[in-house]
């Protein structure tokens, strides 16, 4: 049944196919930054200034030269704030984690074992 479906849709399934792996090399992250220059030129790269660019620490599993962003927990941004994408609660050419998927509104928040401790009365 499935051979049958995939022989009759073939000339609308294989262009969706195609375009679905489209992947720009001007976005992977360089290697990481060494010197003052590689690091002036990547916080140019990402729209930051110098003195707010940081990279992730060079343990072997640092990200290249993407800078790092504090996480933080889409929950804990301001609901009635108007955002261009609503749904993820952040505006256009905002920062994101390296790793943002993880804090979304379902996903685990850095701040919950801040505000509750163990032994405290709510």
């Amino acid at each position: 049944m499935t051979n049958l479906v995939f022989k009759r849709c073939r000339s609308i399934l294989t262009p969706l196919c195609r375009g679905m792996a489209h992947y720009h090399i001007e976005w992977k992250p360089k290697p990481y930054p060494c010197t003052k220059a590689e690091r002036e030129a990547a916080a140019k790269r990402y729209n930051l200034l110098p003195s707010d660019y940081k990279p992730f620490e060079d343990d072997g599993l640092a990200p290249g030269d993407y800078f790092c962003v504090e996480p933080y927990n889409v929950n804990n941004c301001d609901p009635w704030e108007p955002y261009d994408f609503p749904l993820e609660r952040r505006n256009f050419s905002e920062p994101v984690q390296f790793n943002a998927h993880m804090y979304s509104a379902a996903g685990c928040d850095p701040e919950y074992s801040k505000r509750y401790q163990r032994g405290t009365s709510v």
